[in-house]
């Protein structure tokens, strides 16, 4: 699996990027690095992209649990971006779960959708450098690993990281 995350603190924004086949520990690992991410607080709203996923390979009990134990805090926003059909069902059962918890989650099959409900320019996307099918095949994240991993500007933090989310 590999994963992206940029935070965009002018947007009140943090962005999680993936790829491969995707399992619930895969998902809480990355759960634990999102959480010691410079800069992230639970109040964030956050675009999942989930464009470039092979697989996702979760249960109704799975997904429950991953809605009860969220990290984000209630009122905050999550737009699910895929036009995998496994994954946008699994995204509106995710989104169901969410509900009782007061966090708005949306699912979207085109990423302008999504950054549309999230109130994102095309501006902004150039600044978090979403996922595209040249990243998703790694060459871009593995330049960014690199060259130091977390990248840090005014508005701007963002890490990329190949596969291994052992923590």
């Amino acid at each position: 699996m590999l994963f992206k995350i940029s935070l965009l603190e002018s947007k009140n924004l943090l962005y999680v990027g993936l790829t491969g086949n995707l399992t619930v520990a895969d998902l809480m690992n990355l759960r634990k690095m999102v959480l010691n991410f410079p800069g992230y607080v639970r109040s964030l709203n956050t675009l999942l992209d989930l464009r470039f996923i092979e697989g996702l390979r979760l249960t109704a009990f799975e997904i429950r649990y991953l809605a009860d134990t969220a990290i984000s805090n209630p009122g905050t926003q999550c737009a699910i971006v895929t036009d995998n059909q496994l994954a946008f069902a699994n995204g509106r059962m995710y989104s169901a779960f969410s509900e009782s918890k007061k966090r708005e989650v949306r699912v979207f099959r085109l990423l302008e959708s999504a950054c549309q409900w999230l109130h994102l320019c095309e501006k902004d996307l150039d600044l978090i450098h979403p996922l595209t099918d040249h990243s998703a095949d790694g060459e871009r994240l593995t330049q960014s690993i690199e060259t130091g991993g977390v990248h840090r500007s005014n508005t701007v933090r963002s890490c990329s990281i190949l596969t291994g989310l052992e923590i």
